[in-house]
């Protein structure tokens, strides 16, 4: 597979199945052939106005990039390209879209060229420098039948009544029952849209490109086949910026998305009152720290919650960090590999009689809007219990990232470069945004393929209930 990301300097399928296990996120082989391919590229906005010379340059660095699979294009009539905002309008042209299909489509034996274009918040960097305001493309190239299997099936959205303010979202699937959704970018101040997704096929057997059908629309799958665990290949990183508020506790009262009460030293007490106690040292601790006349930053709260406490369900075989590293005392990387998933606080605390402590978890898990079968299931869970908060489970506390970008990113040592897809929640320290060209008007980083989103990613698949990733810097990398 060749993945390439183009990044410059500015610089309807809801699927709600359970966050990937591991062991079936890489044990799955495809039943495809065929070998995709991809890169990243970078592009400083000088570049932008002019169209021919960007896909002319484009097409001088992929030739002498050492791209892996570039030059054995044969079969390779579709592509995926993810675009940041200020690049829609770019996107959006025919011109310019025709003359990526001429780029991207076989030397020889060329009939048709199917490209799918989206615009998304961010790109991820391959390096983690202090971010840019960047622009950049992502592209994946690759057998039509194998990375756009149901292509031919999806009917373009009519944008309705409900739909006309929802914004798309592209679904990556990586085996048979494990994907990653990333919402698309809010695009209403560059071409009027709430998002842009279009698919598209061109006539690409004459002498220049010619569109033969093109249709906006909400959703896409996209298939990135993993090769079999046995190839020698690490596990999938997940990294979580996070910072430990609480001890884990079990959960002994809850309701759907509401977390009633908590066992502390052997009584139940309001889920909130400890909670509230940590939160405010922090702001303590951190008023301490700053100059008097500033603002404490504000920072989120996250409730990490183990189906299974005390046990060890390896439910998903990832690598897992949080900026403390301290597996053994914060419990984080072993609730993840039970199963166990992040929600973000959205209220609670204070309140007195029956409401007092009560705390209000997200409980969004698309990033499409759920339909009321699933509100319901939402609220009422399996038999009555909640399937977010279930009475016996573990929850613990974290905060958000406090600290400056440079101390996270020396804390963190994560490289981005050993992983070859990259899908993450941006971040004022993520080191997620992508990185800009230095001096070169257009930067390549071969066998690199990703997005970013300003808002979440959605993980789904294998034994697992379906979880949002949304701490700002989150990020999962797969080798």
């Amino acid at each position: 597979m060749a993945t390439w990301r183009v990044a410059t300097r500015s610089c309807h399928y809801p699927f709600r199945t359970a966050p990937p296990a591991l062991r079936k996120l890489y044990s799955t082989p495809s039943k495809l052939s065929g070998s995709p391919t991809s890169f990243t590229a970078g592009i400083v906005k000088s570049s932008l106005h002019d169209a021919d010379a960007l896909v002319k340059r484009l097409g001088e660095l992929s030739r002498t990039m050492n791209i892996p699979g570039w030059g054995d294009d044969k079969g390779h009539d579709a592509a995926i390209v993810l675009a940041t905002p200020g690049l829609t309008r770019l996107i959006e042209n025919e011109a310019f879209a025709a003359q990526l299909a001429s780029f991207l489509s076989p030397k020889e034996h060329r009939s048709h060229f199917h490209l799918v274009s989206a615009i998304i918040d961010h790109i991820p960097s391959v390096s983690r420098r202090p971010l840019a305001d960047d622009e950049g493309i992502s592209v994946l190239r690759g057998p039509s039948d194998l990375i756009l299997p149901h292509l031919g099936n999806q009917a373009p959205s009519s944008r309705g009544a409900k739909e006309r303010d929802a914004v798309g979202a592209l679904t990556f699937r990586l085996s048979d029952t494990s994907s990653i959704t990333v919402p698309l970018a809010q695009t209403i101040f560059q071409n009027g849209k709430p998002s842009t997704l279009r698919t598209a096929r061109f006539d690409v057997s004459g002498n220049a490109p010619r569109l033969a059908e093109s249709h906006e629309t909400l959703g896409q799958h996209v298939n990135i086949p993993l090769p079999p665990s046995g190839d020698g290949r690490q596990e999938p990183h997940l990294w979580l910026p996070l910072i430990p508020l609480t001890q884990p506790r079990v959960v002994t009262e809850s309701f759907g998305n509401i977390l009633r009460r908590l066992e502390v030293d052997g009584s139940s007490v309001p889920a909130s009152s400890e909670l509230e106690a940590a939160v405010d040292n922090i702001y303590k601790k951190m008023r301490k720290e700053l100059p008097t006349d500033a603002e404490v930053p504000p920072f989120g709260v996250w409730a990490v919650v183990n189906p299974t406490p005390g046990q060890s369900a390896a439910v998903r075989n990832w690598q897992v960090e949080d900026l403390e590293n301290a597996d053994s005392r914060t419990g984080l990387a072993q609730a993840i590999r039970n199963g166990g998933r992040t929600f973000r606080l959205l209220s609670g605390g204070g309140g007195w009689g029956s409401k007092a402590g009560l705390l209000s978890l997200d409980p969004e898990t698309s990033p499409f809007p759920a339909s009321e079968e699933e509100e319901m299931f939402n609220l009422l869970g399996r038999g009555g219990e909640s399937d977010f908060v279930p009475v016996g489970s573990e929850v613990q506390f974290f905060c958000s990232e406090l600290r400056s970008p440079g101390a996270q990113q020396q804390k963190s040592g994560n490289d981005l470069s050993r992983h070859r897809l990259v899908f993450g929640v941006f971040g004022d320290a993520s080191g997620l945004g992508s990185d800009g060209p230095a001096a070169d008007d257009i930067t390549i980083t071969p066998n690199h393929f990703g997005a970013v989103s300003n808002l979440a990613i959605y993980v789904s698949g294998g034994e697992a209930s379906p979880s949002k990733v949304s701490v700002p810097g989150s990020q999962l990398g797969i080798p």
